[in-house]
């Protein structure tokens, strides 16, 4: 009970329907009819990847029909499966993956890892979030850690009501696009407790104010900032109503401004300190630039009339030709050595693609013996360290889709490091730059 939620068009909205999958991070299909029209759309982690049976911008104006929304569980590739629960083997997928799985696919799931030796671990995921974990039926904390290394026996992710009352609550909605003045009214006037009895104010609460302050009889009117409040009102309460803006200080009017603490007066900011140090080192660099007259003076190159002679006969000297600068290294890469350093950034890249981090590391460092120098080279290293962020990339449509050398069927979200990244294969292949927590869509090629 809880899987799924059936209703009408018209009554409910179905951009509410869509939002409701979304804020339940749904994983699962939500079907149409609406007498011979006939949809299906694909939810992923509460994002709808696909539409089946029409366009997607025509079936989101449907206003009439039915609806009826099921979940289903997400396999390790990215695509819906037919049930509510996953099973497998920890040889095919180790723990991490899992696990990352339920997080990529922000699903509400228990994975449940069982070993030969008769150990039980259970993950309980909310929305993507770990909720809790269990080892051996107790509540263990480092559970993530120690079953890490599990890579035999049996594991299973079971999904999680999502529209009962055993549902976990939501996610909360990000305010992003809320005008702050619609969230909060600042213009009515705010009642507060007013005690005329000192006995009654003695039992007020501990955030009321202390009996050391300055009680507040009536007719008496106090400015505190930017408020005004004034005597008790008819049924007890002190009203507390806006003030106009305080004029400002006139130039010169020296008993208008407001003193600064004790502790803070004449203490300078980071800003000036820096400031002072610059100009002080500065102010040094030009004294010795007088006092020493050549001393940041770049040496200029000998001419060929004064160039020293080089000395022959000297043991292990070597004889110097005429026009030909001597460089320690090399500068040229052969042929082969270049193409055996792209296969390796090639291999690299497919291993980071596939979360093989080690083996990426590897292979980048295997090109970099080959050729030290490489700004590219450079970048690719930090996103294999994970010093670049993480981006995402959502494959829809039908077929699938090569990522740095890896096929991925459709429909598939991939976390992916932030950087440069090859799309497609041969000569259709590009190289899109991923932003940090950038989202990318891109469409399957059958």
């Amino acid at each position: 009970m809880g899987f799924s939620w059936s209703g009408t068009l018209g009554p409910t909205e179905l951009r509410a329907v869509y939002a409701r999958c979304a804020d339940v991070r749904l994983s699962g299909l939500l079907e149409l009819r609406d007498g011979q029209k006939h949809a299906e759309v694909v939810f992923i982690g509460g994002e709808a990847v696909e539409t089946r049976g029409g366009d997607t911008k025509e079936v989101k104006l449907w206003q009439r029909g039915t609806f009826f929304v099921t979940q289903r569980v997400p396999n390790l590739g990215g695509e819906l499966t037919e049930g509510l629960r996953l099973e497998g083997e920890l040889l095919e997928a180790n723990p991490k993956e899992l696990i990352r799985h339920c997080q990529d696919a922000r699903l509400s799931a228990e994975l449940e890892l069982k070993r030969p030796t008769g150990q039980r671990a259970v993950v309980r995921f909310a929305h993507g979030k770990v909720e809790s974990t269990e080892l051996d039926g107790r509540a263990e904390l480092s559970a993530l850690g120690r079953i890490g290394s599990w890579l035999d026996g049996h594991y299973a992710i079971a999904l999680r009501p999502l529209f009962g009352e055993q549902a976990p609550p939501p996610p909360p909605r990000a305010v992003g696009g809320t005008d702050p003045a619609q969230m909060f009214d600042l213009t009515r006037p705010v009642q507060l407790p007013y005690y005329d009895d000192p006995r009654a104010r003695s039992r007020a609460p501990r955030d009321e104010p202390l009996d050391d302050e300055p009680s507040l009889d009536s007719g008496m009117t106090m400015q505190l900032g930017a408020i005004q409040q004034e005597g008790p009102s008819d049924d007890g309460t002190a009203m507390i109503a806006p003030l106009p803006a305080p004029p400002r200080p006139r130039t010169g009017d020296r008993t208008s401004l407001t003193r600064l603490p004790k502790g803070m007066r004449g203490r300078p900011s980071r800003r000036m300190m820096i400031i002072a140090i610059a100009a002080v080192v500065g102010l040094l660099a030009a004294v010795l630039a007088i006092v020493v007259p050549g001393l940041f003076e770049t040496p200029a190159e000998p001419t060929e009339e004064h160039r020293p002679a080089p000395s022959r006969g000297a043991a292990g000297a070597r004889p110097v030709k005429e026009g030909v600068p001597e460089s320690p290294l090399p500068t040229v890469v052969s042929e082969e050595r270049t193409e055996e350093a792209r296969q390796c950034v090639a291999r690299g890249r497919k291993a980071m693609v596939e979360g093989k981090l080690k083996s990426a590391a590897a292979e980048f460092a295997a090109a970099r013996s080959i050729a030290p120098q490489g700004t590219f080279l450079d970048r690719l290293e930090r996103m294999a360290q994970g010093k670049t962020g993480d981006a995402e990339l959502m494959i829809h449509g039908k077929g699938s889709l090569t990522v740095d050398g890896h096929r991925f069927p459709s429909p598939r979200r991939l976390r992916l490091a932030a950087g440069p990244h090859s799309i497609g294969v041969g000569a259709a292949a590009e190289e899109v730059v991923f932003g940090r927590g950038e989202r990318v869509r891109r469409k399957a090629v059958r």
